[in-house]
């Protein structure tokens, strides 16, 4: 018996020894009180925790993230700008006057985009929302169409949505068969809407950021508490929103830019926020404090550096090879403890690129084999590819060498 329990515990240590150290890593002891979280890393899209990251919850007012980015994009697509005046339509009017749902008061009526922005990022104006909406497509369930052809767009499928402003029903007297409905996503949906917000439109940080801004008559002030010159103030955080729900709690979403890393952290329906009134903000102080000392960025190659000499063929050119640099930082977020290898590749067409070439033309690409991975690794599915160029102008040679290289090429490849 003696020797049976000796040979069972040696095979438990000979099988720990097995397994990889990057799974051993993926299920450390960080406890996080909430409900659902997931942190990510903007420029290279990899997670960095998760936390029942697929669970469907009420999102409430981060739902406004969703038609900040619809209105955005249509500014973007010249359908308004941010000087344009939008009215205050009844509907949205009476939402100022009713306790249970206001939170900005819209007397004058009209107020112009860019004001409504600040008022549904900042504040979490409500009526904002609806306001914008209307503007944008007619009538907040038309726009609400946009909203989804949004997140389907991004290939998110998994999430119901009822309004623009994230309220639940009862709020907006709108309980149909004793239904108080709300809208619903996971932490992994909202990931990827802010990863490709973050990328179409990094402007909106410049509002989210704010700590307070003019709003016609009066001024409105930010409903997050991490941004400077606000009480719970951490260095580096810029955005991004806060929601809370009657019936799913308070929930969080930042962006931050700590060690290197542009981090982006959901944290949804936060355990204790009646007894604890800094729960989500204290939760995300936590979250970040273990995801700072754990990461760091290891840059491969700075902006417009080579990676190992890296360089490039130019067909008919008159140089080449030429140095192929990055276009921008080419970056791989790891633990700080982590020893094993990481396979790095630089990729180039090796027949090479026609010329002329213009500095800052596309000529390859850097990527990695990331094996230290947690969840389902990076946020858009797959490790970054960073994009290298051409560092200088490259003019195509003359006829005559031309001519001379199209012989050579055709003498090579058909003879």
């Amino acid at each position: 018996m003696k020797r049976l329990i000796q040979l069972v515990l040696v095979t438990i240590l000979l099988l720990s020894s097995m397994i990889p150290k990057s799974l051993v890593k993926a299920a450390d002891d960080f406890q996080l009180s909430a409900k659902s979280a997931l942190v990510f890393e903007q420029n290279t899209g990899k997670i960095l925790f998760e936390k029942n990251s697929d669970e469907l919850i009420g999102v409430a007012s981060i739902s406004k993230l969703i038609t900040a980015y619809v209105v955005l994009d249509a500014l973007k697509a010249g359908e308004l700008n941010m000087d344009t005046k939008v009215p205050i339509h009844d509907y949205a009017y009476r939402l100022t006057i009713d306790s249970a749902a206001s939170n900005v008061p819209m007397e004058d009526r009209e107020y112009t985009v860019e004001e409504l922005l600040h008022a549904l990022l900042l504040s979490s104006a409500n009526s904002a929302a609806i306001a914008l909406s209307e503007q944008v497509s007619g009538t907040e369930k038309e726009f609400l169409k946009r909203m989804e052809n949004k997140l389907d767009s991004l290939g998110i499928h998994d999430y119901k949505l009822y309004n623009s402003s994230g309220l639940n029903d009862s709020a907006l007297n709108t309980v149909d068969n004793g239904k108080n409905q709300e809208n619903i996503l996971s932490a992994n949906a909202l990931g990827i809407m802010v990863y490709h917000l973050l990328k179409d439109h990094p402007e909106i940080t410049e509002i989210t950021e704010k700590n307070q801004a003019k709003f016609g008559k009066t001024t409105i002030y930010s409903t997050n508490q991490l941004i400077p010159n606000m009480p719970r103030f951490r260095n580096g955080v810029d955005g991004l929103k806060t929601g809370t729900s009657a019936k799913y709690g308070e929930s969080i979403i930042t962006t931050t830019t700590e060690r290197g890393m542009r981090i982006v952290s959901i944290i949804l329906s936060v355990d204790n926020p009646t007894q604890d009134p800094n729960a989500r903000y204290n939760a995300m102080i936590s979250l970040l404090n273990y995801v700072t000392r754990t990461f760091y960025a290891n840059i491969l190659a700075a902006e417009g550096e080579q990676y190992e000499n890296s360089t490039a063929v130019i067909k008919d050119g008159k140089q080449s090879p030429i140095p192929a640099v990055t276009k921008t930082d080419a970056i791989l977020i790891q633990r700080g403890d982590y020893t094993g290898d990481v396979e790095i590749k630089w990729e180039t067409d090796p027949k090479g690129y026609q010329a002329p070439i213009k500095k800052g033309d596309a000529v390859g690409n850097l990527t990695y084999k990331d094996p230290d991975l947690i969840g389902r690794g990076y946020i858009q599915g797959k490790e970054p590819k960073f994009a290298m160029i051409s560092k200088e102008d490259v003019a195509k040679s003359n006829f005559l060498k031309v001519l001379w290289n199209d012989f050579v090429l055709f003498v090579n490849e058909k003879l």
